[in-house]
């Protein structure tokens, strides 16, 4: 198992292992999504009494959680996960970090933009996992989170989005980018209309699409939401 993690990295390790989302995972623990999520990214300290509910329940190893040392899980449970996961659960290497950015792509009015991502957040994801489910180099991906409704039922606020920051070095495609315009962060279903006209639109049909406007600037092309799809 992996060593020299953080204690909130090992809950992004055991949560993926078991394929569930931010939701499903805090449920059972009688916690919100965004408590999970803070866990995670080192924004709320993991103590020994989240270290003890989780254990209850998922029947994760407590000394595991606490220190990173020895197997993952207990009794039949680390069978079952060994075999659903392996080898994306493996040895040290196997993970590799995604910036996390300080700010929200907005699916709603637009979101001041702030994009400097945060020096010490990220987020553990399973480097075989990466390439073949993204094929993009890890450096050149980022998460954030969703703010708005515009893009519902596809993107719900709150969501994680990965964004693939070198999409547009491989030219524009149809599909959800992450845009800055008139000092706001978006993130919509950007098509193509030809001599560089594009229009943003909604999946949510109460907002209505529109054309971007100089100045504009595509950050970067959703490649992953931790939306139940």
């Amino acid at each position: 198992m992996i060593t020299q993690t953080t204690p909130g990295q090992r809950l992004t390790i055991l949560r993926e292992s078991l394929g569930l989302s931010y939701r499903e995972f805090a449920s059972p623990l009688d916690v919100s999504h965004s408590t999970v999520r803070r866990w995670e990214i080192g924004k709320k300290e993991v103590d020994r009494a989240v270290v003890l509910n989780v254990s209850d329940y998922y029947k994760a190893s407590i000394d595991w959680l606490l220190t990173g040392k020895g197997e993952m899980m207990v009794g039949d449970k680390a069978n079952m996960v060994a075999e659903s996961v392996t080898p994306h659960v493996a040895a040290d290497g196997e993970y590799l970090n995604i910036r996390l950015v300080d700010m929200k792509a907005s699916a709603g009015h637009g979101s001041i933009v702030e994009l400097e991502p945060l020096s010490t957040a990220y987020l553990l994801f399973g480097r075989q996992w990466l390439h073949e489910r993204i094929g993009i180099a890890h450096e050149r991906l980022v998460v954030l989170s969703v703010d708005g409704d515009s893009m519902t039922p596809t993107l719900s606020p709150n969501d994680l989005i990965m964004i693939d920051t070198s999409a547009i070095e491989r030219g524009f495609k149809d599909g959800i980018w992450l845009f800055s315009m008139d000092n706001a962060v978006h993130i919509k279903r950007v098509s193509h209309r030809g001599r560089g006209q594009f229009v943003a639109s909604s999946d949510n049909k109460e907002y209505q699409p529109f054309t971007l406007e100089e100045p504009y600037h595509f950050i970067g092309r959703l490649v992953w939401s931790d939306k139940r799809w």
